[in-house]
């Protein structure tokens, strides 16, 4: 058997007693990779940039919750759309940080590119996904990645392209 990640490699060895194999099943297209970068310094200073589809159970609150402890400076913008984006508006709202948020919906990927190219860190707040294409879409921008130690983000992301927080920090946000 193969799997995506070590949370499942460990559900199958307890259940099945096999010995699953594991491997990543994203790719991140060659000319994605290709493109020159440009400097990190020369980003907006305080951008934090967000890409999914707005679902639950992509932890879009989870990340709002963290925006509302940052410094007033930081700014985040929400790239995607999805049947939580209404909810997540009215969030942003509740805490105080509607006017540090921007929620661009549904883009076309050169749009998402400029965005990935325009902010200084990528947030990955999902609380289930096999492994998420984002994670190298931004890491092929060169933006270093603010995820949880959780399924994919866990045995991926290397520990020096970002922060990586356990599940229980994670929680407390």
């Amino acid at each position: 058997p193969i799997s995506a990640n070590s949370d499942t490699v460990a559900l199958v060895r307890r259940c099945c007693r096999a010995a699953p194999e594991m491997m990543m099943p994203e790719a991140t297209p060659n000319e994605l990779l290709a493109t020159p970068q440009p400097d990190l310094e020369l980003r907006t200073p305080w951008q934090v940039v967000w890409v999914g589809r707005l679902y639950p159970w992509k932890g879009i609150t989870l990340a709002l919750n963290a925006l509302a402890l940052c410094d007033q400076r930081v700014q985040l913008t929400v790239v995607g759309g999805g049947p939580e984006l209404e909810r997540a508006q009215e969030h942003a709202r509740g805490l105080g940080v509607a006017d540090r948020v921007r929620f661009t919906g549904q883009i076309p990927w050169n749009d998402v590119k400029r965005e990935l190219d325009l902010a200084r860190v990528f947030l990955f707040s999902s609380i289930r996904d096999t492994t998420g294409a984002q994670l190298l879409e931004a890491a092929a921008r060169g933006l270093p990645i603010v995820g949880i130690a959780h399924q994919g983000v866990g045995d991926y992301v290397p520990r020096d392209a970002g922060t990586i927080v356990s599940l229980s920090e994670a929680k407390e946000v």
